[in-house]
């Protein structure tokens, strides 16, 4: 369900008499039912832009965008569109989660025959060889030679950790017992997206929240909500059936997030911007107004953005479905 829709079902929700326009008592009474009383007058003397008593759908879908978590807090988050997390509650994961090591079990892993891809036993990765074995599945992927293989990594340090590995230990174990999203399973403080963030799933996850963290100092943390597709879509790949494809929905999530969020965020990193050569970050990128597109650089100079700007290829981008690389091409190659 994408923002327009979702404003269109809760305005017929507070319309209680049907008549197309919403009244003070209409609003309040909704909000009442719904635990947020305090908010009633408030909200609606924001919706009604031309002062005259009643609210129009028209005002009201303006009014949605503008006033993100005050109305997502009585909105259906059924959408992946507002289960964006805190800033607040970003940072605190890191502050939880420093110094501490983790293990987990990857079912498949895509590595050149002779580093170990295709045999029927389990490599095993710890700190000592953790970024060999990193390179070497780099390798394989941009050669896409590699074959399947079971990973098990063990006591890796929090602050080593791509988000890649993130999604693996913290995200998809939950999901495929819960079959939610992580912030649907956690309960987690969400709400309306502030900022898209736009990154890629090789790079350590603690640069990636420094980054946004930096690039938003002075933000009121528990009022801005960061959106991050590991934490808002169900990443349960139960029976190998991938749930995240559904609910991106052919990326029609994406690009309602994006519509909806004040900004996108995309965080590139110093040693090798990686999500310059993702897709679906080109896609991001591609789905973003200009004036809505913000690169988080942090350590760059102007001069290095602009190289790897000009550098930007869709085609030799990289891209893990080829039904995924097919549709975004038809969406992107015209943006660049």
């Amino acid at each position: 369900m994408q923002p327009g829709d979702v404003a269109r079902k809760l305005f017929a929700q507070i319309d209680l008499n049907g008549d197309g326009v919403l009244s003070a008592q209409e609003t309040r009474a909704y909000l009442e039912r719904n635990g947020e009383e305090e908010l009633g007058n408030a909200i609606f003397a924001q919706l009604d832009v031309d002062g005259d008593g009643i609210v129009t759908l028209e005002e009201f879908l303006q009014g949605f965008g503008k006033m993100r978590n005050k109305l997502a807090k009585v909105v259906d988050n059924s959408s992946p569109v507002f289960r964006a997390v805190s800033l607040e509650w970003l940072e605190q994961l890191v502050q939880d989660n420093a110094g501490t090591t983790h293990s987990w079990e990857v079912s498949k892993e895509f590595m050149n025959e002779e580093d170990g891809g295709g045999q029927d036993g389990t490599l095993t990765v710890t700190p000592e060889n953790l970024e060999m074995h990193r390179t070497k599945r780099r390798t394989a992927e941009k050669a896409k030679s590699g074959k399947p293989v079971p990973v098990t990594y063990r006591e890796i340090p929090f602050e080593h950790m791509y988000t890649t590995d993130i999604v693996e230990c913290f995200v998809r174990s939950l999901a495929r017992t819960e079959h939610k999203s992580y912030a649907q399973a956690k309960n987690l403080p969400v709400g309306t997206p502030t900022y898209f963030i736009s990154h890629a799933w090789s790079s350590r996850f603690v640069d990636l929240v420094e980054s946004v963290t930096s690039a938003l100092a002075g933000a009121a943390k528990n009022d801005t909500f960061v959106w991050l597709d590991i934490f808002a879509i169900n990443q349960d790949d139960t029976g190998g059936v991938f749930s995240a494809m559904a609910e991106l929905d052919d990326g029609r999530t994406l690009a309602g997030t994006i519509a909806t969020s004040r900004a996108t965020l995309v965080v590139l990193d110093k040693d090798r911007v990686i999500p310059l050569t993702r897709l679906w970050c080109l896609y991001e990128i591609g789905s973003t107004p200009p004036q809505k597109l913000q690169l988080v650089t942090h350590g760059f100079s102007e001069k290095d953005v602009s190289q790897h700007i000009r550098s930007i290829d869709a085609e030799t981008a990289l891209c893990f479905s080829p039904a995924d690389k097919e549709m975004i091409h038809g969406e992107i190659t015209g943006e660049f």
